[in-house]
């Protein structure tokens, strides 16, 4: 029996103790951060709005119906039925939920904001703590706060309750979850995303996908796509009983038309909403976030040894975008900071991009990462911490966010972004002098590291064979914890 119990205590083991207070602490400091910059005040989004109204409404009667509520001018809130609703997925209203029954707030949008902080806040933390089984523990504290606070995962996510606050969520925990060789649990992750965002399975059906050619097994493909396809499930029987229709989407007939019809896109729009999403002044993913661009070539690089499932998560990210850039243009319309459709790729591609950096080994170009992640802390820190400004979607092509900002407080933000520039400079000369290719681990066959009780201890990738002993070594995940 104590055998047994050992052996379940094992499995269940997900974090050591040492990692468990990292995840604690990094969740606590970015939710200190990002609580009081949310739009606690105001939802500026209309999106937003129509996620924060069936959140009070599921809190106070527990069904989504929004007729008995002070409704905004909206052209979210549909009748379907008998009934009020609002056609945005019930799965980011769900978020909110427990912070309106907690506050017992009657009709306020605090709650909401809050939530959508600390989601994203926990999301940060897992995020974190896959980092770290993948590389040295300062490149992935690093590499988190960038992820934080240098892209718009600030600025969206933990702003309000947008969709990518749970998409967001969803990927991180399957990226903890894959991290620790646990698929199903990537699979259910994935499918709860799904609520808040049907065609985030295309991310699930692509990571379950690779791992199963990779390992030549059918079981991820079976461990991620069977709880990913009940949560798609779930969301065409939520819509049945909301709407009144069988569909993947409330937001009508075009999500499904355009995937579909052959004729939906021309080659000029596809390639034009292609580049707009890369390269627009105002929504640019390269635009806002350069380091990518810069770590490209590397990411590349790092593929051919990376573990299986940080190639798959990364394939899958790459997927998701070209069905949202099929369902929709690059924009995502406007009133929000940076861009936001982006943020799922960037999400799913974080692990590659880390382990990329790590084996950068050219002093110059380590510096100049530095300084371009910097600059991307200043930017979003401007966007977080001031008045909201937002320029139009007709604009994304010609203006910016930062520079509109800039434009209507230009000696506050100009020095901001000066001393942050500054900064920027500074922290790429210094990892320019202490860099060198003794101080670069190597790429070697498959292998992530942990960090278990403060010692470096090698494991071997989810599908590299494993020697068992009779006695686990610590930080082995079969041991039982402490």
């Amino acid at each position: 029996m104590p055998a047994i119990t050992n052996a379940w205590r094992g499995r269940l083991a997900w974090a050591t103790r040492t990692e468990a207070r990292v995840g604690f602490a990094t969740f606590v400091l970015v939710a200190l951060v990002y609580v009081p910059t949310a739009s606690l005040a105001q939802a500026w989004n209309s999106d937003v709005q129509a996620a924060i109204v069936p959140a009070v409404s599921l809190a106070q009667t527990g069904l989504p119906w929004l007729e008995y509520l002070p409704l905004p001018d909206n052209p979210f809130f549909i009748q379907a039925g008998d009934h009020v609703v609002s056609n945005r997925p019930i799965g980011i209203s769900l978020l909110a939920v427990p912070i309106y029954v907690l506050s017992g707030a009657p009709y306020d949008e605090w709650p909401s904001a809050v939530a959508a902080a600390l989601a994203t806040a926990l999301a940060v933390s897992l995020m974190h703590l896959a980092l770290r089984r993948l590389v040295p523990a300062g490149a992935a504290a690093a590499a988190t706060a960038v992820f934080a606070f240098g892209t718009p995962t600030w600025t969206v996510s933990a702003d309000g309750l947008w969709g990518h606050t749970a998409t967001q969520l969803a990927i991180s925990s399957g990226v903890f979850f894959a991290s620790r060789g646990r698929w199903w649990l990537v699979g259910v992750a994935i499918g709860l995303g799904a609520l808040a965002r049907p065609h985030l399975v295309a991310v699930a059906f692509l990571v379950g996908l690779t791992l199963g050619l990779r390992s030549r097994s059918i079981r991820p493909i079976l461990a991620i796509g069977v709880p990913s396809t009940v949560g798609l499930l779930i969301v065409i029987s939520v819509n049945r009983w909301m709407l009144g229709q069988w569909a993947v989407s409330g937001y009508g007939s075009y999500p499904t038309a355009n995937l579909t019809q052959a004729d939906a896109w021309t080659l000029v729009d596809s390639a034009v909403n292609v580049a707009g999403f890369l390269f627009s002044p105002g929504r640019g993913l390269f635009v806002w976030t350069p380091v990518l661009l810069i770590l490209l070539p590397s990411a590349i690089r790092a593929a051919r040894s990376a573990p299986s499932w940080v190639i798959a998560f990364a394939l899958g990210g790459v997927a998701y975008s070209l069905v949202q850039l099929r369902i929709n243009w690059f924009h995502g319309v406007d009133t929000f900071y940076g861009y936001r459709h982006a943020l799922e790729l960037l999400t799913c591609c974080l692990p590659l991009f880390t382990i990329a950096w790590t084996r950068v080994v050219d002093r110059r170009l380590r510096g100049l990462v530095a300084g371009l992640a910097a600059i991307q802390l200043a930017a979003m820190a401007v966007g977080a911490f001031a008045s909201r400004g937002f320029i139009a979607m007709t604009e994304v092509w010609r203006d910016n966010d930062l520079l509109w900002l800039l434009r209507q407080n230009p000696l506050l933000l100009a020095a901001a972004i000066a001393l942050f520039a500054w900064l920027g400079v500074r922290t790429g000369v210094d990892v320019a002098r202490r860099s060198g290719s003794d101080s670069v681990p190597t790429a070697e066959n498959v292998t992530r590291t942990a960090d278990c009780s403060n010692r470096r201890v090698a494991v071997p990738d989810a599908n590299t064979r494993v020697q068992t002993t009779d006695s686990p070594r610590e930080g082995d995940p079969r041991r039982p914890p402490e």
